[in-house]
């Protein structure tokens, strides 16, 4: 029950995020989900760049780096190998009642040095609550 739960809270943070990234002239694509996992969760283009992004939902004041899925990381490391630098987990902080964005590089350096999580000040600013869709 507490899978469904928070597959619900996903959906409906990655619709968000879909507007806001709209409203801002990107186009974007959700990946369907499967059981299994996919390899992310939207690809969003916009004046020849994409970025594949993962959505997260953070309730408390760190977002925890085990709530990142393995074919997450395999996803966004194969891609960074291809050349594209624009990966990374758009994090909804319900505190801050702000969208941060965790680029894959600076996840995979702070996991390798031994971090376990992030605060909104450890990532870059996205949208924010007048923002129009939160």
């Amino acid at each position: 029950k507490k899978n469904m739960m928070n597959k619900a809270i996903g959906n409906d943070y990655e619709s968000k995020l879909i507007d806001l990234l709209a409203k801002n002239g990107w186009w974007c694509h959700l990946f369907a989900y499967k059981p299994e996992g996919q390899p992310c969760d939207i690809i969003a283009l916009k004046d020849n760049k994409y970025l594949l992004i993962d959505v997260k939902h953070c309730s408390a004041n760190r977002f925890p780096f085990k709530d990142i899925q393995t074919n997450q990381k395999n996803c966004f490391k194969l891609a960074t190998q291809k050349g594209n630098t624009n990966n990374g987990f758009a994090i909804y902080f319900e505190q801050t009642k702000e969208w941060r964005w965790l680029d894959y590089i600076d996840f995979a350096h702070l996991e390798q040095c031994g971090c376990k999580s992030v605060s909104p000040s450890e990532c870059v600013f996205m949208f924010g609550e007048d923002d129009g869709v939160l």
